[in-house]
Protein backbone atom coordinates (compact mmCIF):
# COMPACT_ATOMS: atom_id res chain seq x y z
CA UNK A 1 0.00 0.00 0.00
CA UNK A 2 1.70 3.34 -0.99
CA UNK A 3 1.45 6.16 1.20
CA UNK A 4 -1.22 9.15 0.74
CA UNK A 5 1.19 11.56 1.36
CA UNK A 6 2.55 13.87 -1.33
CA UNK A 7 5.90 12.60 -3.19
CA UNK A 8 9.12 14.33 -1.71
CA UNK A 9 9.83 16.50 -4.61
CA UNK A 10 7.83 19.50 -3.27
CA UNK A 11 9.02 22.45 -1.74
CA UNK A 12 8.85 22.68 2.50
CA UNK A 13 5.13 22.72 3.04
CA UNK A 14 3.11 24.07 5.85
CA UNK A 15 3.00 21.41 8.67
CA UNK A 16 -0.52 19.95 9.40
CA UNK A 17 -2.03 20.85 12.55
CA UNK A 18 -5.06 19.18 13.13
CA UNK A 19 -7.10 19.62 16.05
CA UNK A 20 -9.86 21.31 17.74
CA UNK A 21 -11.28 23.64 14.71
CA UNK A 22 -11.50 26.77 16.81
CA UNK A 23 -10.33 29.08 14.14
CA UNK A 24 -9.01 32.24 14.62
CA UNK A 25 -9.49 35.35 12.83
CA UNK A 26 -8.80 34.96 8.98
CA UNK A 27 -9.11 37.43 6.65
CA UNK A 28 -10.34 41.17 5.92
CA UNK A 29 -14.04 40.87 3.76
CA UNK A 30 -15.11 44.58 3.39
CA UNK A 31 -13.03 45.98 6.08
CA UNK A 32 -14.33 43.60 9.19
CA UNK A 33 -12.58 40.30 10.63
CA UNK A 34 -14.49 37.44 9.39
CA UNK A 35 -14.21 34.85 12.59
CA UNK A 36 -15.37 31.02 12.37
CA UNK A 37 -15.59 29.34 15.68
CA UNK A 38 -16.48 25.68 16.16
CA UNK A 39 -17.48 25.59 12.59
CA UNK A 40 -17.17 22.70 10.16
CA UNK A 41 -14.38 22.17 7.25
CA UNK A 42 -17.86 22.86 5.23
CA UNK A 43 -19.46 25.65 6.96
CA UNK A 44 -16.23 27.24 6.60
CA UNK A 45 -15.71 26.99 3.18
CA UNK A 46 -20.08 27.51 2.47
CA UNK A 47 -19.69 30.64 4.49
CA UNK A 48 -16.38 31.33 2.57
CA UNK A 49 -17.59 31.04 -1.00
CA UNK A 50 -21.15 32.98 0.16
CA UNK A 51 -18.56 36.49 1.16
CA UNK A 52 -17.81 38.74 -1.47
CA UNK A 53 -14.43 38.87 -0.94
CA UNK A 54 -11.73 42.03 -1.76
CA UNK A 55 -7.95 41.32 -3.23
CA UNK A 56 -5.64 43.21 -5.51
CA UNK A 57 -5.27 40.90 -8.15
CA UNK A 58 -3.40 43.45 -10.39
CA UNK A 59 -3.94 44.03 -13.93
CA UNK A 60 -4.68 41.10 -16.04
CA UNK A 61 -1.26 40.38 -18.13
CA UNK A 62 -1.83 39.21 -21.82
CA UNK A 63 -0.06 36.48 -23.22
CA UNK A 64 -0.01 36.01 -27.36
CA UNK A 65 2.30 34.34 -29.71
CA UNK A 66 1.89 33.92 -33.48
CA UNK A 67 -0.91 31.03 -33.85
CA UNK A 68 -1.94 30.29 -30.48
CA UNK A 69 -4.67 31.54 -28.91
CA UNK A 70 -4.25 34.50 -26.61
CA UNK A 71 -5.00 34.31 -22.78
CA UNK A 72 -4.78 36.26 -19.50
CA UNK A 73 -3.25 36.43 -16.08
CA UNK A 74 -3.18 37.38 -13.15
CA UNK A 75 0.98 37.07 -12.82
CA UNK A 76 1.01 38.70 -9.28
CA UNK A 77 -2.01 37.14 -7.26
CA UNK A 78 -1.21 32.98 -7.11
CA UNK A 79 -2.77 31.23 -4.64
CA UNK A 80 -1.09 28.92 -1.79
CA UNK A 81 -2.64 25.30 -0.65
CA UNK A 82 -1.48 24.46 2.44
CA UNK A 83 -0.32 21.00 2.88
CA UNK A 84 -3.23 19.24 4.54
CA UNK A 85 -5.30 20.33 1.57
CA UNK A 86 -2.98 18.91 -1.21
CA UNK A 87 -2.63 15.56 1.03
CA UNK A 88 -6.72 15.40 1.27
CA UNK A 89 -6.54 15.53 -2.51
CA UNK A 90 -3.92 12.83 -3.24
CA UNK A 91 -6.05 10.75 -1.18
CA UNK A 92 -8.95 10.91 -2.91
CA UNK A 93 -7.20 10.72 -5.95
CA UNK A 94 -5.91 7.13 -4.49
CA UNK A 95 -9.81 6.29 -3.93
CA UNK A 96 -10.44 7.62 -7.56
CA UNK A 97 -8.06 5.29 -9.06
CA UNK A 98 -9.78 2.26 -7.21
CA UNK A 99 -13.21 3.46 -8.09
CA UNK A 100 -12.10 3.44 -12.05
CA UNK A 101 -10.57 0.00 -11.96
CA UNK A 102 -14.08 -1.68 -12.16
CA UNK A 103 -14.29 0.23 -15.09
CA UNK A 104 -11.39 -0.34 -16.78
CA UNK A 105 -12.03 -4.59 -16.35
CA UNK A 106 -15.66 -3.69 -18.15
CA UNK A 107 -13.58 -1.95 -21.16
CA UNK A 108 -11.68 -4.70 -21.47
CA UNK A 109 -11.43 -6.86 -24.53
CA UNK A 110 -7.58 -8.54 -24.78
CA UNK A 111 -5.25 -9.19 -21.58
CA UNK A 112 -2.96 -6.68 -23.29
CA UNK A 113 -5.11 -3.98 -22.93
CA UNK A 114 -3.81 -1.00 -20.56
CA UNK A 115 -0.70 -3.09 -19.58
CA UNK A 116 1.08 0.19 -19.03
CA UNK A 117 -1.18 1.58 -16.54
CA UNK A 118 -0.52 -0.46 -13.57
CA UNK A 119 2.05 0.46 -10.09
CA UNK A 120 4.55 -2.00 -9.21
CA UNK A 121 2.05 -3.58 -6.94
CA UNK A 122 -0.51 -3.93 -10.11
CA UNK A 123 -2.63 -1.25 -9.22
CA UNK A 124 -4.93 -0.19 -12.05
CA UNK A 125 -3.76 3.73 -12.32
CA UNK A 126 -4.95 7.06 -14.52
CA UNK A 127 -0.97 8.63 -13.99
CA UNK A 128 -2.25 12.12 -14.89
CA UNK A 129 -5.53 13.64 -13.55
CA UNK A 130 -7.16 17.27 -13.49
CA UNK A 131 -9.01 17.78 -10.37
CA UNK A 132 -11.85 20.27 -11.29
CA UNK A 133 -13.24 21.81 -8.01
CA UNK A 134 -14.72 24.58 -6.40
CA UNK A 135 -12.30 27.37 -5.67
CA UNK A 136 -11.05 27.43 -2.37
CA UNK A 137 -11.27 31.11 -0.84
CA UNK A 138 -7.86 32.42 1.25
CA UNK A 139 -10.10 32.42 4.37
CA UNK A 140 -10.93 28.78 3.84
CA UNK A 141 -7.32 28.16 3.05
CA UNK A 142 -5.27 29.82 5.71
CA UNK A 143 -7.75 27.95 8.62
CA UNK A 144 -7.66 24.20 6.92
CA UNK A 145 -4.13 23.60 8.83
CA UNK A 146 -5.95 23.53 11.81
CA UNK A 147 -8.42 21.16 10.93
CA UNK A 148 -7.31 17.32 10.23
CA UNK A 149 -6.47 16.06 6.71
CA UNK A 150 -9.33 13.85 7.03
CA UNK A 151 -12.31 16.16 7.99
CA UNK A 152 -10.77 18.64 5.12
CA UNK A 153 -10.85 15.14 2.36
CA UNK A 154 -14.71 14.71 2.96
CA UNK A 155 -15.44 18.72 2.75
CA UNK A 156 -13.48 18.40 -0.43
CA UNK A 157 -15.18 15.52 -1.77
CA UNK A 158 -18.56 16.91 -2.40
CA UNK A 159 -16.83 20.00 -3.54
CA UNK A 160 -15.39 18.87 -6.68
CA UNK A 161 -17.13 18.83 -9.66
CA UNK A 162 -14.74 16.04 -11.31
CA UNK A 163 -11.24 14.12 -12.02
CA UNK A 164 -10.70 14.02 -15.81
CA UNK A 165 -8.35 11.78 -16.51
CA UNK A 166 -6.32 13.81 -19.31
CA UNK A 167 -4.51 16.80 -19.48
CA UNK A 168 -4.50 18.94 -22.41
CA UNK A 169 -3.83 22.48 -23.48
CA UNK A 170 0.09 22.13 -22.96
CA UNK A 171 0.87 25.66 -24.15
CA UNK A 172 -0.89 27.62 -21.59
CA UNK A 173 0.20 25.06 -18.54
CA UNK A 174 4.07 25.38 -19.44
CA UNK A 175 4.06 29.06 -20.45
CA UNK A 176 1.29 31.55 -18.21
CA UNK A 177 3.31 30.97 -15.03
CA UNK A 178 6.52 30.78 -16.36
CA UNK A 179 8.83 33.02 -14.57
CA UNK A 180 12.43 32.74 -14.59
CA UNK A 181 13.06 29.52 -16.70
CA UNK A 182 10.63 26.43 -16.65
CA UNK A 183 7.14 26.84 -14.83
CA UNK A 184 6.21 24.77 -11.90
CA UNK A 185 3.91 23.07 -13.30
CA UNK A 186 6.50 22.19 -16.37
CA UNK A 187 8.72 20.72 -14.13
CA UNK A 188 6.84 18.40 -12.42
CA UNK A 189 4.97 17.42 -15.62
CA UNK A 190 8.12 16.96 -17.89
CA UNK A 191 9.73 14.73 -14.74
CA UNK A 192 6.38 12.60 -14.50
CA UNK A 193 6.85 11.83 -18.51
CA UNK A 194 10.69 10.89 -17.62
CA UNK A 195 10.01 8.59 -15.56
CA UNK A 196 7.40 6.56 -17.49
CA UNK A 197 9.88 6.42 -20.25
CA UNK A 198 12.59 5.33 -17.52
CA UNK A 199 9.99 2.83 -16.78
CA UNK A 200 8.75 1.49 -19.60
CA UNK A 201 11.97 2.25 -22.23
CA UNK A 202 9.95 4.03 -24.80
CA UNK A 203 8.98 7.33 -25.59
CA UNK A 204 5.74 9.15 -25.18
CA UNK A 205 3.40 10.40 -27.81
CA UNK A 206 -0.13 12.09 -27.86
CA UNK A 207 -2.18 9.88 -30.30
CA UNK A 208 -5.44 12.15 -31.53
CA UNK A 209 -7.79 9.33 -32.75
CA UNK A 210 -9.95 11.02 -35.21
CA UNK A 211 -8.75 13.89 -37.81
CA UNK A 212 -11.20 16.36 -35.96
CA UNK A 213 -9.34 15.62 -32.44
CA UNK A 214 -6.02 16.00 -34.48
CA UNK A 215 -7.03 19.43 -35.96
CA UNK A 216 -8.04 20.92 -33.10
CA UNK A 217 -4.68 19.81 -30.89
CA UNK A 218 -2.72 21.05 -34.01
CA UNK A 219 -4.64 24.20 -33.73
CA UNK A 220 -5.66 25.13 -29.73
CA UNK A 221 -2.42 23.29 -28.45
CA UNK A 222 0.19 23.86 -30.88
CA UNK A 223 -0.27 26.89 -33.14
CA UNK A 224 0.15 24.57 -35.69
CA UNK A 225 -2.27 24.54 -38.77
CA UNK A 226 -3.13 20.48 -39.44
CA UNK A 227 -2.60 20.86 -42.80
CA UNK A 228 1.44 21.15 -42.33
CA UNK A 229 3.97 18.45 -40.60
CA UNK A 230 3.82 18.85 -37.12
CA UNK A 231 7.50 18.54 -36.74
CA UNK A 232 8.77 16.31 -33.22
CA UNK A 233 10.89 19.29 -31.59
CA UNK A 234 8.11 21.86 -31.44
CA UNK A 235 5.91 18.98 -30.01
CA UNK A 236 8.71 18.47 -27.23
CA UNK A 237 9.71 22.49 -26.91
CA UNK A 238 5.85 22.90 -26.57
CA UNK A 239 4.60 19.61 -24.38
CA UNK A 240 7.23 17.61 -23.28
CA UNK A 241 5.72 15.01 -25.24
CA UNK A 242 7.82 12.83 -27.90
CA UNK A 243 5.34 13.12 -30.98
CA UNK A 244 2.18 14.20 -32.22
CA UNK A 245 0.01 11.53 -34.20
CA UNK A 246 -2.48 12.02 -36.43
CA UNK A 247 -4.58 8.50 -36.99
CA UNK A 248 -2.96 8.66 -40.79
CA UNK A 249 0.44 8.94 -39.19
CA UNK A 250 0.28 6.20 -36.56
CA UNK A 251 -1.10 3.84 -39.01
CA UNK A 252 1.92 4.94 -41.17
CA UNK A 253 3.69 4.00 -38.55
CA UNK A 254 2.42 0.84 -37.69
CA UNK A 255 3.20 -0.27 -41.28
CA UNK A 256 6.53 1.05 -41.57
CA UNK A 257 7.17 -1.53 -38.17
CA UNK A 258 5.04 -4.37 -39.02
CA UNK A 259 2.11 -3.71 -36.64
CA UNK A 260 4.58 -3.29 -33.80
CA UNK A 261 4.60 0.68 -31.70
CA UNK A 262 7.26 1.89 -30.78
CA UNK A 263 5.92 4.28 -28.34
CA UNK A 264 3.90 4.99 -25.01
CA UNK A 265 0.63 6.60 -26.24
CA UNK A 266 -1.16 9.25 -24.49
CA UNK A 267 -4.36 8.65 -25.92
CA UNK A 268 -6.63 11.96 -26.79
CA UNK A 269 -10.25 10.05 -27.45
CA UNK A 270 -12.58 12.98 -26.14
CA UNK A 271 -14.96 13.52 -29.37
CA UNK A 272 -14.69 16.39 -31.27
CA UNK A 273 -16.61 19.42 -30.18
CA UNK A 274 -18.64 19.37 -32.66
CA UNK A 275 -20.03 16.03 -31.64
CA UNK A 276 -20.44 17.42 -27.89
CA UNK A 277 -22.50 20.50 -29.17
CA UNK A 278 -24.73 17.89 -31.10
CA UNK A 279 -24.60 14.43 -30.01
CA UNK A 280 -26.42 13.08 -32.71
CA UNK A 281 -23.07 14.00 -34.64
CA UNK A 282 -21.44 11.17 -36.75
CA UNK A 283 -18.20 10.61 -35.82
CA UNK A 284 -15.80 8.26 -38.23
CA UNK A 285 -12.94 6.69 -36.38
CA UNK A 286 -10.07 5.65 -38.69
CA UNK A 287 -8.60 3.95 -35.47
CA UNK A 288 -10.93 2.62 -32.94
CA UNK A 289 -13.52 1.18 -35.25
CA UNK A 290 -10.60 -1.39 -36.16
CA UNK A 291 -10.36 -3.94 -33.67
CA UNK A 292 -6.70 -5.00 -34.71
CA UNK A 293 -5.84 -1.04 -34.21
CA UNK A 294 -7.62 -0.74 -31.33
CA UNK A 295 -5.79 -3.80 -29.47
CA UNK A 296 -2.84 -2.42 -30.50
CA UNK A 297 -3.61 1.50 -29.02
CA UNK A 298 -5.00 -0.36 -25.88
CA UNK A 299 -1.62 -1.93 -25.27
CA UNK A 300 0.47 1.06 -25.47
CA UNK A 301 -1.76 3.01 -23.83
CA UNK A 302 -0.91 5.23 -20.75
CA UNK A 303 -4.28 6.74 -20.55
CA UNK A 304 -7.39 4.73 -19.41
CA UNK A 305 -10.14 5.97 -21.86
CA UNK A 306 -10.36 3.64 -25.21
CA UNK A 307 -13.34 2.64 -26.02
CA UNK A 308 -14.58 0.47 -28.95
CA UNK A 309 -17.36 2.83 -31.29
CA UNK A 310 -19.18 -0.38 -31.84
CA UNK A 311 -19.83 -1.35 -28.38
CA UNK A 312 -22.41 1.07 -27.18
CA UNK A 313 -22.65 -1.01 -23.38
CA UNK A 314 -23.24 1.77 -20.79
CA UNK A 315 -20.83 -0.55 -18.75
CA UNK A 316 -18.19 -0.79 -20.84
CA UNK A 317 -17.46 2.79 -22.13
CA UNK A 318 -14.52 4.89 -19.88
CA UNK A 319 -13.94 7.85 -22.02
CA UNK A 320 -14.77 10.83 -20.56
CA UNK A 321 -16.78 8.45 -18.09
CA UNK A 322 -18.32 10.07 -14.60
CA UNK A 323 -19.39 6.41 -13.14
CA UNK A 324 -16.71 6.93 -10.50
CA UNK A 325 -18.35 9.74 -9.27
CA UNK A 326 -21.10 7.57 -7.88
CA UNK A 327 -19.42 4.74 -6.24
CA UNK A 328 -17.29 7.76 -4.72
CA UNK A 329 -20.35 8.81 -3.21
CA UNK A 330 -20.00 12.50 -5.28
CA UNK A 331 -22.50 11.88 -7.50
CA UNK A 332 -26.51 10.40 -8.14
CA UNK A 333 -27.02 8.43 -11.57
CA UNK A 334 -30.19 8.92 -13.14
CA UNK A 335 -31.30 7.11 -16.47
CA UNK A 336 -34.70 8.24 -16.10
CA UNK A 337 -36.94 11.75 -15.93
CA UNK A 338 -38.57 9.88 -13.18
CA UNK A 339 -35.08 9.37 -11.16
CA UNK A 340 -35.15 12.91 -10.01
CA UNK A 341 -37.97 11.90 -7.66
CA UNK A 342 -35.97 8.96 -6.16
CA UNK A 343 -36.11 9.03 -2.61
CA UNK A 344 -32.39 7.65 -2.97
CA UNK A 345 -31.59 10.89 -4.38
CA UNK A 346 -32.87 13.27 -1.82
CA UNK A 347 -30.95 11.32 0.82
CA UNK A 348 -27.42 11.48 -0.79
CA UNK A 349 -27.92 15.13 -1.34
CA UNK A 350 -28.71 15.83 2.14
CA UNK A 351 -25.14 13.49 2.66
CA UNK A 352 -23.67 16.11 0.44
CA UNK A 353 -25.66 18.73 2.14
CA UNK A 354 -23.68 21.09 5.09
CA UNK A 355 -24.02 18.31 7.89
CA UNK A 356 -26.06 15.88 6.37
CA UNK A 357 -29.36 17.36 7.06
CA UNK A 358 -32.84 17.74 5.54
CA UNK A 359 -32.81 19.35 2.16
CA UNK A 360 -35.43 21.38 1.26
CA UNK A 361 -37.89 20.39 -1.30
CA UNK A 362 -36.71 21.85 -4.12
CA UNK A 363 -32.88 22.18 -4.03
CA UNK A 364 -30.63 23.47 -6.80
CA UNK A 365 -28.89 20.60 -8.48
CA UNK A 366 -26.75 19.94 -11.43
CA UNK A 367 -27.41 17.56 -14.06
CA UNK A 368 -24.77 16.38 -16.46
CA UNK A 369 -23.93 13.47 -19.09
CA UNK A 370 -22.46 10.08 -17.30
CA UNK A 371 -20.06 9.73 -20.43
CA UNK A 372 -18.76 11.26 -23.49
CA UNK A 373 -18.61 15.05 -23.00
CA UNK A 374 -16.53 17.70 -21.07
CA UNK A 375 -16.87 20.73 -20.22
CA UNK A 376 -20.03 21.93 -19.57
CA UNK A 377 -21.64 20.50 -22.52
CA UNK A 378 -25.00 18.79 -21.82
CA UNK A 379 -25.29 20.36 -18.53
CA UNK A 380 -28.37 21.80 -16.85
CA UNK A 381 -29.02 22.89 -13.74
CA UNK A 382 -32.04 23.68 -11.64
CA UNK A 383 -34.05 22.87 -9.25
CA UNK A 384 -35.75 19.67 -8.63
CA UNK A 385 -39.39 19.44 -9.61
CA UNK A 386 -39.30 22.84 -11.32
CA UNK A 387 -40.84 21.60 -14.70
CA UNK A 388 -38.69 23.58 -17.30
CA UNK A 389 -35.68 21.85 -15.42
CA UNK A 390 -37.34 18.39 -15.45
CA UNK A 391 -38.05 18.90 -19.73
CA UNK A 392 -34.26 19.85 -20.10
CA UNK A 393 -32.95 16.59 -18.28
CA UNK A 394 -35.70 14.50 -20.04
CA UNK A 395 -34.52 15.57 -23.24
CA UNK A 396 -30.97 15.40 -22.37
CA UNK A 397 -31.38 11.70 -21.11
CA UNK A 398 -33.05 10.70 -24.60
CA UNK A 399 -30.19 12.34 -26.57
CA UNK A 400 -26.81 11.26 -24.46
CA UNK A 401 -27.75 8.34 -22.16
CA UNK A 402 -27.22 8.51 -18.30
CA UNK A 403 -27.14 11.41 -16.06
CA UNK A 404 -24.96 12.38 -13.02
CA UNK A 405 -26.88 14.55 -10.63
CA UNK A 406 -24.76 16.77 -7.91
CA UNK A 407 -25.51 19.60 -6.01
CA UNK A 408 -25.45 22.92 -7.82
CA UNK A 409 -22.46 24.66 -5.59
CA UNK A 410 -22.05 28.53 -5.15
CA UNK A 411 -18.69 29.59 -6.27
CA UNK A 412 -16.97 31.96 -4.81
CA UNK A 413 -16.39 35.49 -5.78
CA UNK A 414 -13.61 38.16 -5.56
CA UNK A 415 -13.59 41.68 -6.09
CA UNK A 416 -10.30 43.09 -7.87
CA UNK A 417 -8.97 46.02 -6.20
CA UNK A 418 -6.91 46.87 -8.91
CA UNK A 419 -10.10 48.00 -10.87
CA UNK A 420 -13.15 47.08 -9.50
CA UNK A 421 -14.47 43.93 -11.26
CA UNK A 422 -16.24 41.12 -9.53
CA UNK A 423 -14.96 37.64 -10.78
CA UNK A 424 -16.56 34.23 -9.95
CA UNK A 425 -13.81 31.58 -9.89
CA UNK A 426 -12.85 28.02 -9.82
CA UNK A 427 -9.74 25.79 -9.29
CA UNK A 428 -8.22 22.80 -11.55
CA UNK A 429 -5.32 21.46 -9.86
CA UNK A 430 -3.29 18.51 -11.38
CA UNK A 431 -1.93 15.09 -10.01
CA UNK A 432 0.55 12.52 -11.78
CA UNK A 433 1.17 8.86 -10.17
CA UNK A 434 4.41 7.92 -12.01
CA UNK A 435 6.50 7.59 -9.21
CA UNK A 436 4.62 5.12 -7.13
CA UNK A 437 3.38 8.28 -5.34
CA UNK A 438 1.59 10.72 -5.67
CA UNK A 439 3.15 14.37 -7.05
CA UNK A 440 0.84 17.66 -7.04
CA UNK A 441 2.17 19.33 -10.57
CA UNK A 442 0.42 22.63 -9.79
CA UNK A 443 -3.00 23.89 -10.47
CA UNK A 444 -4.54 27.14 -12.11
CA UNK A 445 -7.60 29.17 -10.85
CA UNK A 446 -10.21 30.46 -13.35
CA UNK A 447 -11.18 33.87 -12.77
CA UNK A 448 -14.81 34.40 -14.95
CA UNK A 449 -16.28 38.17 -14.92
CA UNK A 450 -19.48 37.78 -12.76
CA UNK A 451 -21.17 39.97 -14.76
CA UNK A 452 -20.73 37.57 -17.92
CA UNK A 453 -23.38 35.50 -19.10
CA UNK A 454 -21.28 32.36 -18.57
CA UNK A 455 -20.68 33.24 -15.36
CA UNK A 456 -24.54 33.78 -14.19
CA UNK A 457 -25.17 30.65 -15.68
CA UNK A 458 -22.59 28.69 -13.58
CA UNK A 459 -20.49 27.72 -16.62
CA UNK A 460 -16.76 29.15 -15.37
CA UNK A 461 -14.69 27.72 -17.50
CA UNK A 462 -11.80 28.96 -19.91
CA UNK A 463 -13.00 31.51 -22.69
CA UNK A 464 -11.73 34.60 -24.15
CA UNK A 465 -12.98 36.66 -20.78
CA UNK A 466 -11.27 34.74 -18.55
CA UNK A 467 -8.29 35.37 -16.43
CA UNK A 468 -6.09 32.52 -14.85
CA UNK A 469 -3.49 32.65 -11.68
CA UNK A 470 -1.68 29.70 -10.59
CA UNK A 471 -2.00 27.27 -7.20
CA UNK A 472 1.01 26.64 -5.60
CA UNK A 473 1.83 24.55 -2.64
CA UNK A 474 2.37 26.53 0.23
CA UNK A 475 6.14 27.76 1.07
Amino acid sequence: MHSNSLSSGQPAPVPETPGNPLLQPMSFVHGSIYRAERCTARDLLNTSCSIVQEADLGSPQDHSRPGFRSFRTFPSAPTYYPLVVLNALAELYHEYNAAFAPLVEANREASSDYALCRTAQSQTTNYFVQIDMRGLPDAFLVAAPMLSKEEIRECLRHNIFEMENSVAMYYLLENAFAREGASYFSQRFRQGLNQLRQRNKMPIAVLAVTDQKYAELCTNEFGQDPMLPLADSKVQMISGFDRVFSPQGFLTHLQERAGNCAYQLYVRSSDPIEKLRNPQTVVIHPLLAREEIRKVIKAHAITLNVDSPHNVAVHARINDSKAYLVTMQMGFRITRKEDLADPRLKAYLATANDDGSEVHSKPLVRAKPLQGTYGCYGHYRGSLGDSRFMRDVEGGLATRGAYIVQPELQNPSVRNQADGVLYSYIDRNLFCFTDEHPCFLGGFRTYLPAASEEARRGRIHGSRESVYSEILPSP
